[in-house]
């Protein structure tokens, strides 16, 4: 398992369940539940209304899980989102626990490649763009 994927997946989790991920299927909590332990920002004003959270590290996971074929992107949803043991997650995917956590290490893969792939579009962004 990678640790760094897997705490990335952590903050998408907790993005997802306070309703701000696209509509894959997560509940939602307020806004509000977690916005200090994810480092958010709410400004309130009378009669405002809390802003939507950003929190781009969730968002590009987010976009990750939204490139995956439609067998991963349960994995993600069923080991991030969904509550209990392994156990139950393997049966909820249908699978060993033995291949969950191997659906899992794909998962992080595809995830890893994804990112790298983002972090290398930025980097050339970043050569095209005249220094002044």
């Amino acid at each position: 398992m990678n640790n760094y994927i897997d705490w990335r997946f952590k903050q998408w989790s907790h993005w997802c369940r306070r309703g701000c991920g696209s509509n894959l299927g997560y509940g939602k909590q307020t806004i509000e539940a977690d916005l200090i332990e994810m480092g958010g920002v709410l400004i309130s004003g009378k009669g405002s209304k809390p802003p939507i959270e950003v929190h781009p590290k969730a968002e590009q996971i987010e976009r990750g899980v939204r490139g995956l074929s439609p067998d991963l992107r349960e994995v993600a949803i069923v080991r991030y989102i969904k509550h209990g043991p392994p156990q139950k997650k393997a049966k909820l995917l249908g699978c060993s626990v033995a291949k969950y956590y191997r659906l899992v290490d794909r998962l992080h893969l595809h995830i890893q490649e994804f990112l790298d792939g983002e972090r290398m579009q930025e980097d050339r962004l970043e050569q095209a763009t005249p220094v002044t």
